[in-house]
């Protein structure tokens, strides 16, 4: 029988409480820092009730998901993990991301526009690739800069979509709170990343250019369209194609597959390797 215990109630927290609720799942909430109705409210978690939980989620603020972690294992908790992104944020705690317990909160993996596309891609006709992900300024997250904020959400996507085990020849620049990344394969395919949280308009791209077509992924709209040439020849032109996608939330796609038994487990140690390396060379 599934129990899950979510810690932290916050923001993040309570959108993965609204999803858990809707998939009628038994589970009890922790957060000191929060005074609510006492609905599913735990007081105190210990080594004497902590395995009453087969699952925990951490969704508290970034930099506790370390310590929280640990002390819940020192309480002696045998069950799995969903930490929220990103898992860690010191190159120290890195390590943890090895145990198997844990699934890292790359929500967008469970983007439906995004598990089509990752269906639809050749990696070896890839040319280019291009990664957006904008906010409007004023009501976008200003406590930290742009790429801290969101940018291990697309360096996640690189890894995930191309399946490689690193990236190479890799520079980042920025200008007030835009970012950019760009990047080079061993086989010369190129890759883009922005992240800003200053603009006017909200953004949520992915663009995979082929050597045979051109797919364009929207992940707000939940879209995917191929672009190609025509195959006849009284209408030269571009020929596009979009895919039917069946939308759905990604957190409770995510929620769906971390409770599951043959749910498959997400691995994030090379993304959040590479977005910490990232991060520690722009400071």
């Amino acid at each position: 029988m599934k129990n899950i215990l979510l810690c932290g109630l916050g923001r993040m927290g309570s959108i993965h409480e609204k999803y858990i609720k809707s998939l009628n799942l038994d589970y009890s909430w922790y957060d000191p820092y929060i005074e609510k109705n006492n609905e599913n409210k735990i007081e105190l978690i210990n080594s004497e009730n902590i395995n009453n939980f087969s699952h925990i989620i951490i969704s508290t603020p970034e930099g506790t998901h370390f310590n929280l972690y640990n002390s819940i294992i020192n309480m002696g908790f045998v069950g799995h993990f969903l930490i929220e992104k990103p898992v860690v944020v010191n190159f120290s705690n890195l390590e943890i991301l090895e145990d198997k317990r844990i699934s890292g909160g790359m929500v967008e993996r469970f983007n439906p526009a995004i598990q089509k596309l990752s269906t639809l891609i050749d990696v070896d006709k890839i040319v280019s690739m291009d990664f957006v992900r904008c906010s409007v300024k004023s009501i976008a997250n200003q406590r930290v800069d742009s790429f801290t904020d969101v940018g291990i959400h697309d360096i996640d996507l690189y890894f995930f979509l191309t399946k490689f085990n690193h990236m190479p020849d890799y520079s980042i620049s920025n200008y007030s709170n835009t970012f950019s990344l760009l990047c080079k394969s061993k086989s010369g395919m190129m890759s883009r990343f922005l992240w800003s949280n200053e603009t006017f308009s909200k953004e949520r791209k992915v663009i995979i250019r082929q050597s045979d077509c051109t797919y364009e992924a929207d992940l707000i709209d939940q879209t995917v369209k191929k672009f190609t040439n025509s195959s006849t020849t009284s209408d030269l032109g571009i020929l596009s194609q979009n895919f039917y996608i069946e939308k759905s939330s990604s957190i409770k796609n995510e929620i769906e597959n971390f409770i599951s038994n043959s749910g498959e487990r997400v691995d994030c140690y090379l993304s959040h390797k590479l977005y910490l390396e990232i991060k520690e060379g722009i400071k």
